[in-house]
């Protein structure tokens, strides 16, 4: 009799396909994943290589912040509030959102969305914070909200708040 189910099991594949698989899976998913650190720089410890088609950066220039703090890209005027957004997220121990706009390679400013989850050991320790970002196509800049002006694209699971215009 054979112990391993995988043997047997049509639902199990081998960890080539598996890595495959992942590589594929990971490739295929809108936006980037990411593995990052709970500190203020964002510093990177996993970056898939979506990432140059969101911010225009190579990956690798941002794992351990090796020449670019993924954290200096965002906006100075949503810093404050995502970094709110991130700190509920990681004291509440669940899953959020948070839009906001990074400076790509090119220059331009990107509005991006960033679908994230702290990961805590079994003490509540924050180890990391994992997701994926991709750029928000629905709205042209010239639309994005004045200080005074409603957001109409506010939803509270987003915590998007009217922002400056200027960086």
């Amino acid at each position: 009799m054979n112990s391993n189910p995988a043997a047997s099991d049509s639902r199990f594949i081998n960890c080539v396909d598996c890595e495959a698989t992942l590589a594929r899976l990971i490739g295929n998913v809108g936006g980037f994943i990411y593995r990052r650190r709970h500190d203020a720089r964002w510093t990177m410890d996993f970056v898939s290589s979506a990432c140059r088609d969101v911010t225009g950066y190579d990956p690798h220039r941002f794992i351990a912040n090796d020449s670019l703090a993924f954290g200096e890209l965002i906006a100075r005027a949503d810093r404050l509030r995502v970094d709110e957004r991130v700190r509920l997220a990681v004291l509440q121990g669940q899953r959020a959102t948070v839009e906001y706009r990074i400076r790509t390679a090119h220059g331009a400013w990107a509005l991006v969305e960033d679908r994230f989850a702290p990961v805590v050991n079994a003490a509540g320790q924050v180890l990391a914070i994992e997701g994926i970002i991709d750029r928000v196509h629905r709205l042209h800049p010239a639309a994005w909200p004045r200080p005074g002006r409603r957001a109409a694209f506010s939803t509270p699971d987003t915590a998007l708040l009217p922002l400056q215009t200027d960086a």
